[in-house]
């Protein structure tokens, strides 16, 4: 009787033993399984902190140039504002010299006749 009861324990304890290893290596999958979800989460974590970064920097851009071009803009229309007024200045000037020569070989030729 004590041998069987020898054989029964030693059987109890190989079975408790296979039944420690299973829970041990459920243990272990459970905690890889756990660091793949948080390395995946942390990499995820990653990609919304650089698309983030990237959405900031395009209205950064969007910002610049929108200022550049109202500020070119402006420029621009002064420099067609000042380009009007040159453009007449010298008009009035070209018909004040068409006017004095006219005036000057009118007077010329008045001298001429007396």
């Amino acid at each position: 009787m004590r041998r069987t009861q020898r054989l029964h324990q030693a059987t109890s304890g190989a079975a408790q033993l296979h039944l420690r290893l299973g829970q041990l290596l459920q243990l272990l999958l459970q905690a890889g399984i756990c660091l793949c979800a948080a390395l995946f989460d942390l990499g995820n974590t990653l990609i919304e902190d650089l698309q983030r970064l990237a959405n900031w920097l395009d209205r950064l851009v969007d910002r610049l140039l929108t200022f550049l071009e109202v500020t070119l803009r402006t420029f621009l229309i002064f420099l067609q504002r000042g380009l009007g007024e040159i453009q007449k200045g010298l008009v009035v000037f070209r018909q004040r010299l068409r006017r004095e020569r006219f005036k000057a070989i009118l007077q010329f030729g008045l001298r001429l006749l007396k």
